[in-house]
């Protein structure tokens, strides 16, 4: 007896884990879906300076306007070596993500538009 409720509790703990991992899936889908391709003309100076500054002597491949939580932000993509680098930073030039190494999902992304 005390078996069949440790399975009951076991599935229904694992169900409601799934649902919380799905959706924040979700809600990081959603936050990439608001991404635009635009260009560093085109972003506010105060943006464009900080990207420049971050992203130092290497060429940037892209740049993306996006927004979450009511913000907006813009995204720099740029390669470090063999290494798809990206920076965000806000409209007045604060970082919001310091320079980092894409997650392998934005690669797989990226790919799957190829």
């Amino acid at each position: 007896m005390k078996t069949k409720w440790m399975f009951a509790f076991l599935i229904a703990f694992g169900l409601i884990g799934m649902a919380a991992l799905i959706a924040r899936a979700d809600d990081k889908d959603k936050d990439e879906e608001n991404e635009k391709v635009t260009s560093l003309d085109k972003i506010p100076p105060a943006a464009k300076d900080a990207i420049i500054k971050a992203v130092g002597d290497h060429t940037i491949d892209k740049v993306l306007e996006g927004s979450k939580d009511g913000k907006t932000y813009y995204e720099a993509q740029y390669k470090d070596g063999d290494k798809k680098m990206e920076v965000q930073v806000d409209a007045a030039g604060n970082i919001v993500k310091q320079p980092h190494e894409e997650k392998d999902e934005d690669k797989d992304k990226d790919k799957d538009k190829k």
